[in-house]
């Protein structure tokens, strides 16, 4: 088993290459669970080293850097995001959710629409001010989950749901 998925890593590699090149263009960006550990304490790690040189090979940045697999025991940076124009991303960063160990990497990026397309604009958001988390909570635990599991379409399910 262990053959096998150092097999994969290095097919990845190889992939990741040739990916590289068009990571490196402008407009381009590149994000994913690579499951090779970017944090400083593993910069001696076989595969994060092959991965270090691609990337430095294209000029591309990591945005990610605070972990992003969280356990008990252990904590890596395995999810990735690399552009070769920081000047282009806003911001990026981590957020940390308590359903799973793996955390939701993002990145904003910069645009700027044609000055036909500005004008006037409505939007819409929810307000969350007086948002009470334990009786949203109850709420959802309360629901009858196990009528929509005899539903097998979707939109049905959510008809019904809604």
């Amino acid at each position: 088993m262990l053959v096998n998925f150092c097999y994969y890593f290095y097919l990845a590699f190889d992939q990741l290459e040739s990916l590289s090149i068009e990571i490196s263009k402008p407009r381009s960006k590149s994000m994913g669970d690579l499951n090779c550990n970017m944090l400083p304490s593993s910069l001696n790690n076989m595969n994060t080293q092959a991965l270090l040189n691609i990337t430095d090979v294209y000029n591309l940045k990591q945005l990610v850097n605070e972990p992003t697999r969280l356990t008990l025991v252990s904590s890596t940076l395995i999810d990735v995001i690399f552009t070769g124009y920081t000047d282009n991303v806003s911001y990026s960063g981590v957020s940390h959710f308590g359903i799973s160990d793996c955390s939701l990497i993002y990145a904003f990026r910069k645009i700027s629409l044609p000055s036909a397309v500005k004008g006037p604009s409505t939007v819409l958001y929810r307000q969350f001010k007086n948002f009470d988390r334990n009786w949203f909570r109850s709420d959802i635990l309360a629901q009858p989950w196990t009528d929509l599991m005899e539903i097998a379409n979707f939109n049905e399910m959510w008809l019904k749901w809604k």
